[in-house]
């Protein structure tokens, strides 16, 4: 399977690390992050080394970034989400997964947000921690043997 990894901007450093983790544990499946992955935008580079505010609505084209999502999310066979913080993007890419492209769904969420009726909503399954996703896979893989 093919999982697209929505997560806010200043959690990227961060899910790219449970990215590589997923893909040590479960090499049958790719995980694609849109901030790394699939020609990643240059801008993203210019953001990090500070030569670039990532509000700046001059320097960045919201819409070629939107649409490079969106069809990752669509060339997927679902999304793993984490919510963390102000994520509103990660929220609209759940939205259009779940909605426009009828995908699973994969929420990645500290306690207590895991409760929250909009995410129970959306989700076809909601963690509380990368580690306990990866836990209940495993679990699920040795079941299926």
């Amino acid at each position: 399977m093919r999982f697209y990894m929505a997560h806010p901007f200043d959690e990227r450093l961060n899910v790219r690390e449970q990215q590589l983790k997923l893909q040590q544990a479960f090499p049958q499946h790719e995980f694609i992050d849109p901030f790394y992955d699939c020609d990643p935008f240059p801008i993203i580079g210019e953001i990090d080394g500070g030569k670039c505010d990532r509000w700046d609505r001059w320097a960045v084209d919201f819409e070629l970034i939107i649409n490079h999502d969106l069809e990752l999310i669509r060339q997927s066979d679902a999304v793993i989400a984490f919510v963390k913080g102000p994520c509103y993007g990660t929220i609209f890419e759940v939205v259009n997964a779940a909605l426009v492209f009828r995908l699973p769904v994969i929420i990645v969420v500290e306690p207590p947000y895991h409760n929250h009726p909009w995410l129970a909503y959306y989700a076809t399954d909601i963690f509380q921690s990368w580690d306990s996703l990866i836990a209940a896979w495993k679990e699920a893989d040795a079941n299926t043997g």
